[in-house]
């Protein structure tokens, strides 16, 4: 558990350095941590709206893939490509 949240401090600690201390970056190309959480905070519930979107397209995607797979090779099915 140590190393990850080690790597995550450094991460974060080094994405401050970059964006505020030594500003190497344009805010609008890498804003800083300190913004990105303002952000989030204000917009959580749209994001999350997004994200159950994206969630249900994720799974039932290849739900849907899935069961036409099985259907085409059901008994009697026709598969569309043989195997040698």
């Amino acid at each position: 558990m140590g190393w990850p949240a080690l790597g995550l401090t450094v991460a974060i600690g080094a994405w401050w350095l970059v964006t505020s201390a030594f500003p190497l970056l344009h805010p609008a190309v890498l804003p800083p941590p300190t913004e990105v959480l303002a952000a989030f905070q204000a917009k959580s519930a749209e994001l999350l709206g997004g994200l159950a979107t994206t969630t249900l397209e994720t799974v039932a995607g290849p739900s849907l893939r899935l069961s036409k797979g099985l259907l085409m090779h059901a008994p009697g099915g026709r598969p569309l490509a043989r195997r040698a």
